[in-house]
């Protein structure tokens, strides 16, 4: 971690940089009564960077999905639920624990983004059928791009802060 971004890192979790450096680079290890710090590797500390980064992603997602259920007056000990994030192939479960959360949200977003691949590769083989005149009947092809670029808007909106 740059210093640079330690720094911002710690201003946006509004925490000490120093102690967010010692956490990030260090663990702690209790011998008898004495307790020592123990640099970390750095592939170590790569995957705590990480780690920490799922997690405020994780609840900053599930903050998210509490305050548009809120807006919608949606109950508070209602299931989780976003009507945007039930687009075509997207799976809807009952709670988190079976995949409704931010690994499953990204998984059906680049799911989707092939999806748009393989959907405009497609629309130009039938266009080039229909110019050629091969006999073909058009194929109607289903459009997830709204919701797709809501997820994209909201993911820049977060990014650009």
């Amino acid at each position: 971690m740059t210093p640079l971004a330690l720094k911002k890192a710690a201003t946006a979790l509004q925490v000490d940089e120093e102690k967010l450096a010692q956490a990030m680079l260090f663990r702690k290890i209790k011998t008898g009564g004495e307790i020592t710090q123990v640099a970390q590797n750095p592939e170590r500390a790569a995957f705590n960077r990480d780690a920490l980064a799922k997690s405020i992603y994780e609840r900053l997602f599930l903050w998210l999905v509490r305050r548009i259920n809120a807006s919608v007056k949606k109950p508070d000990d209602a299931k989780y639920s976003i009507g945007i994030l039930d687009i075509y192939g997207f799976e809807i479960f009952e709670d988190k624990q079976h995949g409704n959360g931010l690994d499953q949200l990204n998984i059906n977003y680049v799911n989707e983004k092939i999806q748009q691949q393989i959907q405009k590769w497609l629309q130009r083989e039938q266009e080039e059928y229909v110019a050629e005149g091969v006999p073909w009947n058009m194929m109607k092809l289903f459009n997830c791009d709204g919701c797709v670029n809501v997820i994209e808007g909201v993911s820049f909106f977060i990014s650009a802060k």
